[in-house]
């Protein structure tokens, strides 16, 4: 898994939900966002394991939370 990618969350609360991988901490865990119940200031930490890639992409150059919006958009 890579930054950039945009994932769906298979396992917690946030079940279904779409988000962007937004930097790899190590083989396990990556902070991801979605720019409206996550935001760039405060980014979820998961395991990799509890995420499924949906698609590859790669991150805008001017991140933002309404780029972020428009990347985990279906």
């Amino acid at each position: 898994m890579k930054e950039g990618c945009v994932v769906k969350s298979l396992k917690g609360h946030d079940t279904d939900r779409i988000y962007a991988v937004i930097s790899v901490i190590n083989d396990s865990f990556v902070l991801v966002a979605d720019g409206k119940y996550r935001k760039l200031d405060n980014p979820k930490q998961k395991r990799i394991k509890h995420l499924e890639i949906v698609r590859e992409a790669a991150l805008p150059t001017v991140l933002t939370d309404s780029a972020l919006r428009k990347m985990c958009k279906l």
